[in-house]
């Protein structure tokens, strides 16, 4: 999970209080720049080196990616808490089916990709839909919770800046680059969206996924608001 020197305490906070709730087998590794003074021993952490800006982030995360061992990994950015509790075998599913399929360049781990124009690629036990998105589909590159094959994750990194000019311009470089973007309906991870630029959305602790009602407990939003000491 992608975090930054002003919020590296919350986002292991965060992780420490609700995926070990909501996500209790996850392996979760926090990149960020200053080490953490506040210590969980079920968050890792790594340092892409020193925060100098979101104009810089693109870069260092190809620099820490480049030399990793993984050929696949998912990643997330640190505003978006887990709202209930996540569907691991289905996680464990989508994951095999990455590994065993080298044209998948992402597997979208929420229903994101469900509001896309896709195509429906299988249906297992008449539950589960795997999609693809089509080629000319906005939002190839996704900082929501995804795996990814490293390959494809680095490819348009060096040509981006920031994470917005990332998801939004080299998305529409990606069109029909012949890698495919796979989710599945229903999708393992239920999530909420804390902040909109750098602003609190109104709806902070309402699931966002389509279709969703989950939403945050009152004791969850107080200990949220204590975490990122919200102002509301």
């Amino acid at each position: 999970m992608l975090s930054c020197d002003k919020l590296i305490n919350e986002t292991v906070e965060m992780i420490d209080v609700f995926f070990k709730k909501y996500w209790e087998t996850s392996d979760v590794t926090v990149l960020g720049y200053k080490e953490p003074t506040y210590k969980s021993d079920f968050v890792k952490f790594q340092s892409l080196g020193v925060d100098t800006g979101v104009s810089e982030v693109c870069q260092q995360l190809h620099n820490f990616f480049s030399n990793k061992s993984d050929k696949h990994f998912m990643l997330s950015v640190s505003d978006m808490p887990i709202v209930d509790y996540v569907d691991t075998e289905l996680v464990d599913f989508l994951q095999n089916m990455v590994v065993l399929n080298d044209d998948v360049g992402r597997c979208s781990l929420t229903l994101c990709n469900s509001t896309r124009p896709h195509n429906v690629v299988d249906v297992v036990d008449d539950e589960l839909t795997v999609i693809e998105n089509v080629e000319g589909a906005e939002y190839k590159l996704s900082s929501v919770y995804s795996i990814w094959n490293k390959e494809y994750f680095l490819k348009y990194l060096q040509e981006s800046t920031d994470l917005w000019d990332w998801e939004v311009n080299a998305s529409a470089k990606s069109i029909n680059d012949g890698w495919r973007i796979v989710g599945s309906v229903p999708s393992p991870i239920d999530y909420t969206h804390l902040f909109k630029q750098n602003k609190l959305r109104r709806d902070w602790y309402y699931s966002t996924e389509p279709g969703s009602t989950n939403k945050f407990n009152e004791e969850e939003q107080l200990k949220l608001k204590s975490i990122f000491n919200l102002k509301i």
